[in-house]
Parts: C-alpha cells; structure tokens; sequence
C-alpha cells in the first residue's frame, strides 16, 4: 500500500515544480512595540519548516511551498498565535505583535481537521509537552497523564492502560504518526500493556468525550493523539540523549536521536530508546509489617522496553511526504503475591536481576506509515496510511492496513468544509495456528462543515461506517452499520472569556477477544461476537474558560449516555473469589457517565517567580435499569501545585521548584453485580483515600553550543502506603499488592 502511495506522490512531484518562496517578518512585545522578540518559534506544519527570531526579531522561511497554510509562532512568557496565509507570492512578509502572559504555552491542535489553538476548537480537548511531561519523575507517560483532571490509568503492577473520564479498553482511540494504533495488544486483556512507543513524541493531545466524526471506531470515550517531534532548522542537524535512573526500581529510561533538515526541504530523523527496571519497592508508610525485612518488593514486577523509529520525507512546492517505522517491543512480569512465609524464603537479590523472569507478558508492534500533504491552490489534500503488526507472545497476533483520506476547503474562509474517507482491515490469529482466526474489513466516509467568526467557531459533521467482522473458524460473517455525528460551538465572550458546548456521538464495535478464551489474567469466558451488539453513546460537554494575565479558570462538565456498554464480570460459579483464575465474561447494558472537572491556575504578573494551581476531576457512572453502579470507576482527586520559578539565576536557565500534592478521595461507590438469579455480590471492594507529595527542581545551563537539562524529582516523598482503586493487584490472593513507594529520579 504504502509503494504505490509513494509511486502517486512521486508522478505528482515532478508535475508541480516552482520557483522558491520565503515567508518572514518581524515578531514584536505587544505591549512595548520597541522591545523586538528573539527566539520566538515560527512553524508551518504543512511544511514542516521551522525557524527562530534573531536578534531584532526578524525571522525567514525558505524554500516554502504554495498553498493556504498555519503559520505558528510560540514563545515562553507570552500567548501563542496562529495565523492562515496564502504563500502565493515569492516571498510573503508577516509581522507579528504577541501578547505577554504568565501561563503556559497555549498549542495548537488538529482535532477538526484543521490546525488552530485548542480554545478555538468545541471539542475539550489539551495539548501537553513531553519534555515538560518528563520532569515530574514518573517512568512512563501514562503515569504522568494521570496527574491531569478527567485522565486516569488502569493497571496490574506495570502494565497500564489510558482511561479517560472512566472509559478504558476499545472506548478510546490511540493515535500515533496520524495512524490508529489498531487492537492495541488485547485491549480489553487487563495482563497486556498498551503498546505505545514514548520515545520521539514531542507532545499529547487528549480529546475527551466522543470524536467518532473524525477518528471513527472506538473514539466513543475520547483520543490520544502521540505527536512525533518537529524537524530542526533547515541545513542543521541535530543530535540529543536522555537518560533518567530511578532508585525505587534501579531502573533505567534513555533515548539518543538524531534529526537533521536539508536546505531543499528534505528531512530525517532516527532515534532508539529502552527502559529496563527490577521489581518494585511497596509504599510502607506506618505499616507495621510482620518480619524484618528492610524492603518490601512487589514481587515479580520488573519490565523492560526496547524501541526505534526512522522518519524521512521531503517538502516541496506541492506540499509534504513523510514515511515513518517504529518498532516497539516490551516484556512485563506479572506480580506475584506471597505469603509472609514464602517471602522469608525469597532471595531478594533476584528481585534486583535485569532478566525477565516467568511469569511475563512479551509483546512487540511494528508500524510503517506515510503522511502527505498535498496543497491544491488554496485547499489541501491529505493522505495517511500504514500497515501494523501486533504480536503478544503466546496467544494473539494481529496484522492490520489502515487508510485516511480527506479533502480540506480553504481554511482562510470564514465558511469551510472537509470531506473524508477511512477504511482499516485487520487479520488476528491465535499463536499455534497460522491462519488468522477474525479477519476484520471496516469503511467510513464523513463530512465536516466550519463557521468561523471573530467570537464564534462552528463545527459539525456526520459519518457512516460499515463494518464485517468474519470468523475463519466457525465461517459467521458479522456485519454492522453505524451513524454518527456531532455539533459544537466555542463562543469568545470577551478576550478572557469562552464558553464551549458540545453534543456528539461515538460507537464501539465488539473486538474479537470477547470471543476467545484466556490462558492468562483472570481468564476470560468467551462471549460470541453473535450475542455482543455495538456500543453507541451520546456525549454532551459545556466548558468555560477565563483567562486573564494572572489567573487561568476552567469548568468542565460533561454527561455520556451509553446503549449497550460492555462491562465483565465474574462468571456464575465464581462468585465467591476475585483472584488470579477467577473467570469472567462479557455483559452490556446500557449506562450514564457524568462528571466534571475544575482546573485554577495562579500566576501573578507582579510575582513572576510564583505559580499555583489546582485540579479537582469526578466521574460517576451507572446502570440505567438500576441504581448499581459501573465497574472501574476512578476515585475522586484534586492535584494541586506550587512552582517558584525564574527566567535565569546564573548560568542556569529556567530554574524551577514544584511541590505537587496528590489527594485521592475515598471510593466507595464501587460496582456489585447481580447474578442471573438476582444474588447480588461484591465484585469491587471500597479503596480508602491516600495523599502523596511529591517535589520536582531543575534547570538548564550551557556548555557551548552544547544545552544539558537536568531535574530531580522525588515521588511518594513520604512512601505512603497505598492501594489505587484502579489497580487489580490489591485483590491479589492471599496478599494484596500496594502501589509503589518513595522513589528519587
């Protein structure tokens, strides 16, 4: 697929050769027009071209195409701004006047298909910085999101999976290089880890609530959407390791990359990574434990990931072509519980060996994608494919083709649309047989439609998918066919003020696990994708945002109506025991989610030094025939944060102190189930509330042309002890596992 796609864009090439066009300007302080900004970033994605203000504020793009495109320009201390011009002419002057502002920097984001700042866009949605991401002291990027409101992680030990506003599994869509990632390693498998490769992602976009317009199945819940990092300036190359070591799990995290821009427009970038880390120290807190062991490990929960990705492509007139493979592979041991006397026989040595040891999940993916931006005067194409492999070692491999294909009107219009196609395919297989079991074919077209005012921005849209799942083995073809759309509006009250509102609908179609039964995890009971029936909901958001140069406010709240959710829960005869062997199978009912979130952020112009802030977030959800509640409901928590910070003190840049409290409330709302017979029993027990602070410092300093970033950060400062309602290994048998303990990285 993706030879003859490059073939296409290669004859489109050589008919669209032109002379060369430059974009520049001058980037000035709004409020004091003689003070002229230096290092101010100027960006066109459609052509992936970046440069940086000089000294006097001047800026210049090269070798730029012809076309209606986003011009970005982002600088720490003042608001960012995103302006659509047309590069017909050779050469294209903007200036620029940016606002200062003491909040972070404001991205953009591509959620309708367009790029714009995400407070133009209705759906809620937040763009977060990895590099920022990494200073907090977590391992992973899923453990960092979990600090923000509405986002959540479910896990066993350390393999964890994205929830956002309590949807987990295939109710969200995973995004990477502008390509689903498809049937992330057994979705629904709570023993398998999400297969998403951290190394060379530049930022996050999150989207909450339905987005199944734009990004079609499993979009029900929300998005996330891995960017892949920016190209340098052009003629330059650039080079970077990152190295992290954490003392609770004498684990490693590193990366080195490698990336360069020619002068012609063509570009590359390689980069390979890898974690390793032992099994983890429990939080002990005033436990009073009954030997004398000095460490209390979670035992067998080690892991280790390997990665690489290559990127190349090239800019021309026409627009861009760029070709990505990333490989991915990962080993997670599974915990084990022990009892007091099995732990006085361990050798805790072997639970600092770097070797994976049984039990273990392995699992690898592989994806090669193209992305392409074809201009068409002041329209655009755009083109992405890929294929994917997706192996877990022992019991599943999937195999899967995905193609994304849409039209964009002139985004200089205050009136415009876009139009698409996608179309994903898919064969799985268990490991012993070579043949896939399911062989899945799905297609969707759609249409948005934009109005885009001075205080209103539009959007709409409708969709249609279609989509047959067949079973090789039992020759069954399931078909399906499903509608969906969505409507929102962000309406600018004021220059502080915006009200966004947002009503859409999403869909799930049942995966082929819920039709396997599980050797490993709790082993799953198959249900026959015959009796299973698609999930469909209705989301509906209202958020207000007020933002003035000392003090960020937003209010979210959000209601998400579900036909046919799909849930497990314990099979009939094993009621009585929730443990390693237990078996479950799949239920759907219809459902209510509902929620919101809060977020303040201080920063005070007159104590520039200072930042405070707060987040509070709470999902509820329940049956619609009765008063029980959803299973896997996140607990209630406010994370709160004070940062001393400084634009220089010395040779260090940006220094920064942050002091982070994580409250957990107390969640005890958990899910009973009824049996057939209506003996109602507990399926999850209550989780008591816990607090964890946390500390983070650092800076950058310079040693010639060479910048070296360096934090630390202390998590769990106190080594709380704690059980997070979210994870299953606090109904580990016969002893439940806490969560990690005080760890220094």
């Amino acid at each position: 697929m993706i030879k003859y796609t490059t073939l296409i864009l290669f004859i489109f090439i050589v008919g669209r050769l032109h002379a060369q066009h430059t974009v520049s300007g001058i980037v000035i302080d709004k409020l004091d027009k003689t003070l002229l900004l230096q290092n101010v970033s100027v960006f066109i994605p459609e052509f992936n071209r970046l440069d940086l203000s000089k000294e006097g504020g001047t800026y210049i793009l090269r070798n730029v195409g012809i076309g209606t495109v986003t011009l970005q320009f982002t600088k720490r201390g003042y608001k960012s701004v995103v302006k659509t011009i047309h590069t017909k002419d050779s050469a294209t002057v903007v200036n620029v006047e940016l606002e200062p502002s003491t909040e972070s920097i404001e991205e953009v984001t591509d959620a309708s298909g367009q790029t714009k700042l995400s407070g133009n866009s209705p759906f809620v949605n937040q763009v977060f910085s990895s590099p920022e991401f990494r200073r907090n002291g977590q391992s992973s990027l899923l453990a960092t999101l979990a600090y923000e409101p509405g986002l959540d992680k479910f896990s066993f030990g350390t393999i964890s999976k994205p929830m956002i506003r309590g949807l987990s599994f295939n109710h969200i869509a995973l995004y990477q290089s502008s390509v689903p990632i498809g049937n992330f390693n057994r979705s629904w498998n709570e023993m398998s880890a999400a297969t998403i490769m951290e190394e060379g992602v530049d930022g996050i976009e999150v989207i909450k609530g339905p987005a199944s317009v734009l990004y079609g199945e499993n979009a029900m819940g929300g998005v996330l959407i891995f960017r892949d990092e920016k190209m340098p300036l052009a003629g330059t190359m650039k080079g970077d390791i990152n190295f992290g070591f954490f003392t609770n799990t004498v684990g490693f995290n590193g990366d080195i990359g490698l990336k360069g821009s020619g002068v012609n427009g063509e570009f590359f970038s390689l980069r390979m990574g890898g974690k390793s880390h032992t099994s983890y120290i429990q939080g002990n807190g005033n436990l009073i434990r009954k030997n004398t062991e000095a460490k209390e490990f979670a035992y067998n929960s080690g892991f280790a990931t390997g990665s690489f990705k290559g990127t190349g492509g090239i800019t021309k007139k026409w627009g861009q072509s760029k070709i990505s493979i990333s490989y991915l592979k990962q080993q997670n041991e599974l915990v084990r519980s022990l009892t007091d006397s099995a732990v006085a026989q361990m050798d805790k040595i072997e639970e600092r060996n770097r070797k994976i040891i049984e039990p273990f999940i392995e699992s690898s993916l592989l994806i090669a994608s193209t992305e392409n931006i074809i201009l068409i005067k002041k329209s655009s194409l755009r083109l992405n494919a890929s294929w994917q492999g997706n192996n877990s070692e022992g019991y599943d491999k999937f195999s899967g083709q995905s193609v994304d294909l849409k039209y964009i009107s002139n985004p200089a219009k205050t009136i415009g649309f876009t139009v698409g196609t996608q179309g994903r395919f898919g064969n799985s297989d268990v490991a012993s047989n070579d043949e896939p079991r399911y062989k899945t074919k799905g297609l969707g077209i759609y249409t948005l439609f934009r109005y885009d005012l001075a205080k209103l921005n539009f959007l709409g849209g409708v969709r249609y998918d279609s989509k047959s799942v067949v079973n090789t083995v039992y020759n069954t073809d399931k078909k399906y066919g499903i509608a969906s759309g969505s409507a929102g509006l962000a309406f600018h009250a004021s220059d502080v003020v915006t009200f966004k509102l947002n009503v859409s609908t999403g869909f799930s179609v049942p995966v082929e696990e819920q039709d396997i039964q599980y050797i490993f995890s709790f082993g799953y009971l198959p249900a026959p994708l015959s009796e299973l029936k698609e999930a469909k909901n209705v989301g509906s958001d209202f958020e207000l945002n007020w933002l003035n140069r000392n003090v960020s406010l937003c209010l979210n709240a959000f209601v998400n109506k579900i036909q046919n959710y799909l849930y497990q829960q314990p099979f009939e005869s094993d009621f009585d025991k929730i443990s390693i062997g237990t078996r479950f199978r799949f239920y759907q009912s219809d459902a209510t989610f509902y929620g919101g979130e809060f977020s303040l952020q201080i920063h005070p112009v007159s104590v520039k030094w200072l930042s405070l802030g707060t987040n509070y977030s709470v999902t509820r959800g329940e049956f619609d025939i009765s008063t029980y509640n959803v299973p896997l409901m996140p607990a209630d928590k406010i994370i709160s944060n004070v940062t001393f910070h400084s634009d220089r003190m010395n040779y260090l840049y940006r220094p920064f102190i942050r002091l982070t409290l994580r409250n957990y409330l107390k969640q005890d709302k958990p899910y009973t189930f009824i049996e057939p017979w209506d003996l109602v029993r507990n399926y999850e027990t209550p989780t008591d509330g816990f607090n964890l602070l946390d500390i983070d410092l650092g800076g950058t300093f310079h040693l010639g042309k060479d910048e070296f970033d360096i934090s630390l950060s202390v998590t769990n400062i106190f080594n709380t002890g704690h059980y997070n309602h979210l994870s299953r290994l606090k109904y580990l048998s016969p002893v439940a596992v806490r969560e990690i303990g005080r760890d220094i990285s």
